[in-house]
């Protein structure tokens, strides 16, 4: 006689075995309905927008590409405001303008694949625009109408301005050399400081804007950091200092026997060339010239009043950047005054 503790145990079996029943006959069910599921996978479109984001007025090009469908037999139609664009088999790329006024532009692809249904894609093309300006941290004189260049391992200061997007209200995604900088990237981010490189390296550099809605403007920019250099001017006793005419040749002191020159450095790390950083050691003919190093202007006379030329030359060092570390001469020709005696 069966105890219910085998009757317990024969009917948990006989469960088992129906559940593991009942759970193939749903997998093989599932399994069915796969070649039903197929279809609809391969009748995905994938689009490539390149530039993937474009700028007002550039020329974009529209790519389709897909899994399943042959593209060179499908006959694909675009258009743009019910307007045809491109017909015909294989059409696969589109390339187009983007609206020089930063409007968006519809583009619809209809595909016609063979022995199957027709397939649309819609694509909508916004383009956004950021400048990015740039300012260096190095001298220039007064009234210089040129930019302050960037010399190495000085800092720049970098400015990204949206056009379409307003930056306080924009994400904004730095990177440098591909190298993501995180911690300066961010919500109405769009300034970034940066120390220039000991190995001289280009600086290359982009940054990605992002309204969180979709809209993104993207701006590269490489920049090559240049060696300072120093000019010399004639500071005139009359008109003062002639920035009009840089004395990097010749320099005639004239008739009035004295005349002063001055030294101007050009993009060095500093604010002032008369900064406490700044050294400046004068040479006459080769030698030395026993003067301060802080001294930027020298006045030279034609004590003996005689005919001759003699070399003037001055090196301009930053002692917190030694690749700042400049030389520069002119030749200065003296003049035997003409003088007249009245009897």
């Amino acid at each position: 006689m069966q105890t219910i503790n085998q009757k317990n145990k024969y009917l948990k079996t006989f469960t088992l075995s129906l559940l593991v029943i009942l759970s193939f006959q749903s997998f093989v069910y599932s399994a069915d309905t796969i070649p039903t599921q197929i279809s609809d996978l391969e009748e995905q479109v994938d689009v490539t927008i390149n530039p993937r984001y474009p700028q007002p007025g550039e020329t974009v090009t529209i790519s389709l590409d897909a899994y399943g469908i042959d593209l060179d037999n499908t006959k694909i139609t675009w258009s743009s405001n019910g307007q045809t664009l491109s017909e015909g088999k294989g059409q696969k790329n589109i390339t187009i303008t983007a609206d020089a006024a930063a409007k968006s532009t519809v583009i619809k692809a209809v595909l016609l694949p063979p022995n199957s249904k027709r397939i649309e894609k819609t694509i909508t093309i916004t383009p956004q625009s950021v400048d990015v300006l740039w300012e260096a941290k190095t001298y220039t004189p007064p009234f210089y109408k040129g930019k302050a260049m960037f010399s190495p391992q000085e800092s720049l200061k970098f400015v990204a301005m949206p056009d379409q997007i307003s930056p306080s209200s924009a994400i904004f995604k730095w990177t440098m050399d591909d190298e993501v900088l995180g911690s300066k990237s961010g919500f109405g981010k769009n300034i970034l400081t940066y120390t220039g490189d000991i190995l001289l390296k280009q600086v290359d550099l982009s940054v990605e804007v992002s309204d969180g809605k979709g809209n993104t403007a993207k701006k590269n920019l490489s920049l090559a950091p240049l060696n300072p250099e120093v000019y010399i001017y004639e500071d005139n006793y009359l008109y003062g200092k002639l920035f009009n005419k840089e004395l990097s040749t010749l320099f005639d002191l004239g008739q009035n026997q004295e005349s002063t020159i001055s030294i101007y450095p050009f993009f060095y790390g500093t604010n002032t060339r008369s900064n406490s950083n700044l050294e400046y050691k004068w040479t006459i003919n080769g030698q030395r010239i026993d003067v301060p190093t802080n001294q930027n202007d020298m006045t030279f006379r034609n004590t003996e009043n005689i005919n001759g030329k003699s070399s003037v030359g001055v090196s301009v060092t930053n002692t917190d950047n030694y690749f700042e570390d400049v030389q520069k001469s002119t030749l200065i020709n003296f003049n035997r005054a003409n003088v007249e005696f009245a009897f």
